[in-house]
């Protein structure tokens, strides 16, 4: 049987402390439209079931459209996603995979268009974040 590690028994204190950045992290109001586009698609890339059902709910509940979520797979040609959008899914995919291929510099001339330095950290919080996520919970074993 393989062993869970379920963070909120093994170590409370920590999991407080992640809960408390994603308290922060709720507060950027300009991420509030795009957060679950974010989660999703971060998810997807790391195939973390327990979080992409969660997140796809939560979208669906908040009146996320599923057709879009649908299409988020396919974001690159889908046209139900704005230009600002694209640019934050290329983020995600780009700084989920990082590990793979190395970040894509062009993406911040593309981006500094729409969003200014700060926006641009809290957005890479925003897909750090769920990066964690994904992992406590791929490893946890839930």
């Amino acid at each position: 049987m393989k062993q869970q590690y379920y963070l909120p028994v093994t170590d409370p204190e920590g999991f407080n402390k992640l809960l408390e950045l994603e308290d922060f992290m709720e507060k950027v109001e300009w991420l509030t439209p795009y957060k679950y586009l974010i989660k999703i698609r971060a998810s997807q890339l790391n195939k973390c079931a327990y979080c992409l059902n969660m997140h796809s709910n939560e979208a669906l509940e908040k009146g996320e459209n599923a057709k879009r979520l649908i299409l988020l797979d396919a974001w690159k040609d889908a046209t139900v996603f704005d230009e600002k959008e694209k640019i934050i899914l290329d983020f995600t995919e780009n700084f989920t995979l990082a590990n793979q291929a190395g970040f894509n510099d062009d993406l911040f001339q593309q981006a500094s268009a729409h969003f200014d330095n700060k926006q641009l950290a809290q957005l890479a919080m925003a897909i750090g974040m769920i990066n964690l996520w994904n992992r406590v919970v791929l490893c946890s074993g839930i």
